[in-house]
């Protein structure tokens, strides 16, 4: 089939050679052929070179997404410290309240057993 191609391609240009009067010699056509089969050399050439570059950009492009999954990962580690360490500050400060609200009703008992004191003291007098 290609040289089927090829005698065509040659046919048509000896026949249009002809109409405009340029001296055709097989030379020609063997040299036409070459710049025609460099040419597609250089089309598959480009196309191989583009797939090449898509492939590496593909690469490139899934470095970069684990670089940020990676970033997103240490980012995430250094939230949850800081959540732990606000629940641990929040604790504490639950733990300092329920140890005033201890304290308060320690002290109020205190102050009942004053006052029951003094009031027997007066009753005394």
């Amino acid at each position: 089939m290609p040289g089927v191609v090829i005698l065509r391609l040659r046919s048509k240009r000896l026949l249009s050679n002809i109409r405009h009067g340029v001296a055709w010699t097989p030379r020609d056509g063997i040299n036409q052929d070459k710049m025609y089969l460099k040419h597609h050399e250089k089309q598959v050439e480009d196309i191989l070179n583009y797939l090449d570059e898509l492939h590496l950009h593909r690469i490139e492009r899934m470095e970069e997404e684990r670089t940020n999954g990676n970033e997103l990962k240490t980012e995430l580690k250094r939230i949850r410290t800081q959540i732990i360490k606000l629940q641990k500050k929040q604790l504490g400060q639950k733990d300092k309240i329920a140890f005033a609200h201890y304290r308060i009703s320690d002290l109020e008992q205190i102050i009942e057993k004053i006052q029951a004191r003094h009031q027997t003291n007066q009753e005394d007098l």
